[in-house]
């Protein structure tokens, strides 16, 4: 399947759909996204990865693996989202954070990137689907 990237000079790239991964709840503000895919520049470890929408091809998110970032989680997904990420026991599950850029003009004080840290992505990379995981009273842990 070709694909445009209209965030990346309109890139045109074949996507092969064993790599998509589907949100089946979308993601809370962009409910009508399922369909990603991960992309991240060619190197050893990115730094940054982007959770292009294949639905909506403005959709683009920056996420990052929390260790990158210093922050470790522990997650306790309840049944619902337990059966949304088709969980078996053998199944890779990576734990992504949401990343924004921050500018003066956005009426803060100061500018640079933001982390999610309140609502992480949830994935199952065996199954390739994916959540949002809200956070309530969440006790995250920084590295320093």
């Amino acid at each position: 399947m070709k694909f445009t990237l209209p965030r990346f000079g309109s890139v045109e790239v074949e996507i092969d759909p064993d790599t998509i991964i589907e949100f089946p709840v979308g993601i809370p503000g962009f409910e009508n996204c399922h369909r990603f895919k991960l992309f991240h520049r060619e190197g050893k470890n990115p730094a940054v990865f982007w959770l292009q929408s294949l639905d909506d091809p403005g959709v683009v998110f920056s996420l990052a693996d929390p260790d990158s970032l210093k922050v470790s989680y522990e997650l306790t997904l309840d049944a619902d989202e337990q059966r949304t990420l088709r969980i078996s026991p053998d199944d890779d599950l990576r734990i992504a954070i949401m990343l924004s850029r921050q500018t003066e003009e956005e009426g803060t004080a100061q500018s640079g990137i933001r982390a999610n840290m309140q609502a992480p992505i949830a994935i199952n990379v065996t199954k390739r689907v994916a959540l949002q995981k809200p956070l309530q009273n969440a006790e995250i842990s920084i590295r320093a």
